[in-house]
């Protein structure tokens, strides 16, 4: 299970730091506030085979 994230220059996010993930996490924000982009950087690190070409660096550490 995931504890945290850290997302940075992916699709329309900047930089994103989320510190105390749960085993359900809610996203909420206004349309275009990167809520699926940030989905879909979770999913590229934590599915085999879905990079689309472009480098990811995933480095898991222990908290």
């Amino acid at each position: 299970m995931l504890t945290s994230v850290h997302i940075k220059s992916f699709r329309g996010i900047s930089g994103l730091k989320i510190d105390a993930l749960a085993p359900i996490n809610i996203f909420v924000g206004a349309n275009g506030s990167g809520k699926t982009s940030a989905l879909k950087a979770i999913g590229m690190v934590t599915t085999p085979g879905i990079s689309r070409g472009k480098s990811i660096f995933f480095t898991p550490y222990n908290a």
